[in-house]
């Protein structure tokens, strides 16, 4: 992974003009939910977020709800991943909380479960809240169980930000979610 990368400490790194870009959406669509995949590679733990898909014309939209309807979001999944030989795919999704603090519903919690389910590794899952602050979650398997890890913001550079999963050893607000 070019950039920010270190031992394997399961980060998830995304590009500091891709959240400009969902910060973007989020505006243009409120005060409705927006949203859409997250396009990465994974790498020995480690996910690279490169690019994500926006709300297409047949996704649906309220102030509480996204639902990923349009077929744009998995054909221009499936165009990134024929481009590139099949190093990028599905990574996650993204979508927006235009009312509280971005902290996960158990519909995201599923929804992830499913995404997971799915997947070949784990998956990020990024919520805009309120404020427009971004909050980073990661899936994975624990003991076989699907498990929801919140990340923080580990470094950054111009042009990269590094999240970690929090550890209940050097931070307070470790926040762990079973879906």
């Amino acid at each position: 992974m070019p950039g920010l990368q270190g031992p394997a400490l399961n980060t998830v790194l995304i590009p500091k003009s891709l959240v400009a870009d969902l910060v973007a959406a989020r505006g243009e669509y409120l005060p409705d939910e927006t949203g859409g995949f997250l396009l990465g590679q994974r790498r020995d733990g480690d996910i690279e977020i490169v690019s994500a898909t926006r709300q297409g014309p047949q996704d649906k939209a309220t102030p509480s709800s996204f639902e990923r309807n349009d077929d744009s979001h998995h054909l221009i999944a499936f165009d990134r991943w024929k481009r590139d030989a099949g190093r990028t795919g599905y990574a996650g999704d993204w979508h927006s909380h235009p009312a509280g603090d971005g902290s996960p519903s158990s519909t995201d919690r599923r929804a992830w479960s499913v995404l997971y389910d799915h997947s070949k590794g784990p998956i990020v899952g990024l919520i805009l809240g309120e404020t427009q602050q971004l909050r980073v979650f990661r899936g994975a398997k624990r003991m076989g169980m699907p498990w929801v890890t919140e990340c923080v913001l580990a470094r950054e550079d111009d042009t990269q930000l590094c999240y970690v999963p929090q550890n209940s050893d050097a931070h307070d607000g470790h926040r762990k979610f079973k879906v």
